[in-house]
C-alpha cells in the first residue's frame, strides 16, 4: 500500500484535499477514506464527446482519458486489494491467539 501510494502522481487540490494529506491518510492507515479521495481526483467515468449535441465533428484525441484508468488500475486497485489482504490477516493472527474484543 505504501509503495504503491508514493506512485501517484500530483494532482490538483480539490475539495481542500491535496496528495500529502492522502499520502497522511494511508501512512495513517486510513485506507478507506484515501481511496475514496484518489477515486475523486481521478475520475473514470467523465463525459464524453457524445454526449453533448456539437454542430461539428471533433478531431481530439480520445486515448487521453484511459490515464486515469491506468493510474486506477495500476495504483489505486491494487491499495484497496492490498488494505482487503491486510485486513484479513490481522484477523487470521487475532483469531490465532484468541485475541477478541
Amino acid at each position: 500500500m505504501f509503495l504503491r501510494v508514493m506512485m501517484v502522481p500530483s494532482f490538483s487540490r480539490a475539495n481542500d484535499i491535496s496528495r500529502d494529506d492522502v499520502l497522511e491518510m494511508v501512512f495513517t492507515l486510513r485506507i478507506e477514506e484515501a481511496i475514496g479521495q484518489l477515486r475523486r481526483a481521478f475520475p473514470t467515468s467523465i463525459p464524453d464527446i457524445d454526449d453533448f449535441a456539437m454542430d461539428e465533428p471533433s478531431d481530439y484525441p480520445d486515448s487521453s482519458a484511459a490515464g486515469y484508468e491506468t493510474i486506477r488500475s495500476s495504483l489505486i486497485d491494487p491499495i484497496e486489494k492490498a488494505w482487503h489482504q491486510s485486513l484479513r490477516i490481522t484477523v487470521a493472527i487475532a483469531n490465532e491467539f484468541g485475541a477478541h474484543g
